[in-house]
């Protein structure tokens, strides 16, 4: 509870750098005096008679506080707001709610984007991240770009994975031309989300293929990121043979799938499960684009400002058009996800959408951007600016990673039709960066950055008071006790600690590692322990909370000297007999 009340206290002179307690008495209106309530307070100075006054203390300084307490007594040294707590120095910890916790885990842990180019005659690459990760963990996003004059599946499609906890490695079936791969490594944690991870083939002769999930998952919690190599050197089977499809086809399966056989497949695949309620996932049933170059697959609403999408198709072309073959998915509503092709010679069978939203601090741009012929990058404006640390750019498409729209009608353009994708000017913009082919147009390409809320979490952090004067304690004589109300649950753990300042640092006192309150402070003394401050280190089991803690003084019992005088003289033993005088 808060309340707000303006007082006025009679000015009184405090010589320069001086300390003066205050007595708030005779105020107008009187002092607030409900129990348990606390009460903020800032101060102001005139050095002019109150003609003309300095800033407030809130200025500069935290705010001022006090909880009011009925009992009779010296006042206490209390901390219970989140405002109060915040006074103090916290590391690794965060106030909230009226408590200190240990700063919580964010659904990832890490995020890293770097860029890989698989050079023409060549059929791989690796790229290292600037730290490693816990690549049980990490998933792949990526987008790419294509040189080149053949379109080839074993040219183009690109498989991606970790070969250890920090290096990447892209890699196709054949060496013509060269790609240009985008890689950011999301790294999830492990409290939040689950990932498995895998590998999954078609044969040559098959057209589809499958891979175990253990433990099943919960769909409803559960999205798939899928890539893939192709080892079909026909670019008429661009289409039929090497557009993929991946699903759940049930809790504990994924299947893989194309429209016609044709050249082995092969990849790389991973699942993220929350576990923590960090985000949702949709499933609709797979779209059927046919006649048109346009359908709509409904979906329950949603907040597109933290949804992305992820998608994957088959194609029945048996040209060399990936006008034809290749599609883009869009969320264009709260309700709708829209597939749209440049061309309708063919038919996508088998449209896969999954729409992640999250219920966290995370948060999703989206937009388009159109390349006319010959134009090798184009740029969208992000607004407001994401953390480079924290976002991903992201084009929804799975398996071919960089698939566009395009308005290609042969082989020899159509590398035009992929798009890596990067977040530059210090994260203020998106850019799109493709092959620049003639006579065509790519486009709109669509995409969506994503930025995550990041954060490892602490397994331990401390708070530590700001200093507590004794001579605050108008009336003390001793320093009497440490208190505290807090919870460890789950086998987490505080401990607590009192220091002292010794005129140049902070030093330990011999009151260390309690954990049980009341504390008896009475050893320390006011003159040579005149500053101190208390410290409490958490531990992590579960979640650890500190909710209040308080210091308070002692004085010495009043002494009185007894004089006697009896009326008849002799012993007083019967009341009425003499009188009593305390000096």
């Amino acid at each position: 509870m808060r309340a707000r009340l303006i007082l006025r206290l009679s000015r009184v002179p405090i010589p320069r750098g001086g300390q003066y307690n205050l007595a708030a008495s005779s105020l107008s209106p009187s002092l607030p005096t409900t129990d348990g309530v606390t009460y903020y307070v800032r101060v102001r100075a005139s050095d002019d008679g109150g003609s003309t006054w300095g800033e407030w203390s809130t200025v500069n300084d935290p705010v001022w506080t006090f909880t009011y307490k009925s009992a009779s007594g010296l006042p206490d040294w209390f901390q219970t707001t989140d405002e109060q707590f915040e006074t103090g120095t916290l590391t690794d910890v965060i106030v909230d709610s009226g408590s200190v916790q240990l700063e919580t885990a964010a659904l990832v842990a890490s995020i890293q984007t770097i860029s890989i180019t698989i050079s023409n005659t060549a059929s791989y690459n690796t790229g290292d991240l600037p730290s490693p990760v816990d690549d049980d963990y990490t998933v792949l996003f990526c987008t790419s770009s294509h040189s080149g004059t053949e379109d080839q599946p074993d040219d183009n499609r690109v498989d991606a994975y970790m070969t250890d906890t920090n290096t990447i490695r892209v890699e196709r079936i054949g060496t013509a031309g060269s790609v240009h791969v985008v890689v950011t490594a999301v790294e999830f944690n492990s409290d939040l989300a689950d990932v498995q991870s895998g590998t999954f083939s078609i044969g040559s002769t098959s057209a589809s293929g499958t891979a175990s999930l253990s433990p099943s998952v919960t769909l409803a919690d559960s999205f798939l990121v899928f890539y893939f190599t192709s080892a079909s050197t026909t670019d008429t089977q661009l289409g039929q043979s090497a557009c993929i499809s991946g699903h759940f086809s049930s809790t504990s399966e994924l299947t893989f799938s194309r429209h016609a056989s044709g050249g082995a497949i092969a990849g790389h695949w991973w699942v993220v499960t929350a576990t923590g309620g960090s985000f949702t996932v949709q499933h609709p049933s797979p779209l059927l684009l046919d006649s048109g170059t346009s359908e709509t697959i409904s979906i329950s609403s949603v907040d597109a400002d933290k949804s992305f999408i992820l998608y994957s198709w088959e194609s029945t072309s048996t040209s060399d058009d990936v006008g034809d073959a290749y599609i883009s998915c869009d969320l264009t509503s709260d309700v709708l996800v829209t597939a749209t092709r440049d061309n309708n010679d063919a038919t996508n069978p088998n449209v896969y959408v999954q729409v992640v939203t999250f219920s966290g601090s995370e948060a999703v741009q989206r937009g388009s951007m159109t390349f006319t012929s010959g134009d090798t990058t184009e740029t969208d404006t992000l607004s407001p600016a994401v953390d480079t640390d924290e976002a991903m750019p992201w084009s929804g498409a799975l398996g071919i990673m960089g698939a566009e729209l395009n308005d290609c009608t042969s082989s020899s353009s159509s590398p035009v039709a992929y798009v890596a994708l990067t977040i530059v000017s210090a994260g203020a913009t998106v850019e799109g960066d493709k092959y620049a082919g003639s006579g065509t147009t790519v486009g709109p390409t669509s995409w969506e950055v994503v930025s995550w809320a990041v954060g490892a979490g602490a397994s331990s952090g401390t708070i530590t008071s700001p200093g507590i004067d004794f001579d605050w304690f108008v009336g003390a004589t001793d320093w009497s006790q440490f208190l505290f109300t807090d919870e460890e649950t789950g086998g987490s753990d505080i401990k607590y600690a009192v220091e002292y300042w010794d005129g140049d640092s902070w030093e330990p006192t011999a009151i260390t590692n309690q954990d049980s309150s009341p504390v008896d402070i009475s050893s320390l003394d006011p003159i040579t322990d005149n500053l101190v401050r208390i410290k409490a280190t958490l531990t992590a089991g579960s979640t650890p909370y500190l909710n209040d803690w308080a210091i308070t003084t002692s004085s010495a019992p009043a002494t009185y000297n007894l004089t006697t005088a009896s009326t008849a003289g002799g012993n007083v033993t019967t009341p009425g007999e003499g009188t009593f005088t305390y000096d």
